[in-house]
């Protein structure tokens, strides 16, 4: 109950970070390695570039500054839905146009958060990209930097 009237009485005086809002509810402030953002960006929560991991891949998509949510949900140019991109990047893409679904991008049209994976073994490059309701990225577009993890058995 506590940390549920702290975050009310922060949220009520304005937007912090949420750092800030940590360490007035008396927690560490924590560091994942993602910077404050000064524009919206996605991340992945859980795995770090270099990991070595075994299938099936769990995944944790996190964000700052965009709203992740479902197609139709939020109307605002600060929202969107995860597009988890393997072994493409997004430099391989027109990010003018809709993002398009294949064995190796899978959209996330439902807000999904999380997904696992079930890998063979060997290296992937891993990146999130955010769409809008129609698929579209973001301009400037609003991407993880892409992640080489190994899958071992």
């Amino acid at each position: 109950m506590r940390s549920f009237l702290a975050a009310a009485a922060i949220l009520a005086a304005g937007p912090l970070s949420a750092q800030s809002m940590r360490a007035a509810e008396g927690r560490p402030a924590y560091d994942v390695g993602i910077p404050e953002p000064s524009q919206p960006t996605v991340f992945f929560a859980n795995i770090k570039d270099g990991a070595t991991v075994t299938s099936p891949v769990a995944l944790e998509f996190g964000s700052l500054a965009i709203m992740i949510g479902a197609i139709g949900d939020f109307e605002d140019y600060f929202s969107g839905h995860h597009h988890l991109l393997i072994d493409v990047t997004a430099d391989d893409l027109d990010l003018t146009q809709p993002i398009p679904a294949t064995e190796n991008i899978i959209h996330f049209g439902g807000g999904e958060r999380r997904a696992v994976l079930g890998l063979l073994p060997g290296t992937y490059t891993l990146q999130l990209l955010a769409g809008d309701d129609n698929h579209v990225p973001h301009d400037p577009p609003v991407m993880s930097a892409p992640i080489t993890i190994t899958v071992v058995e």
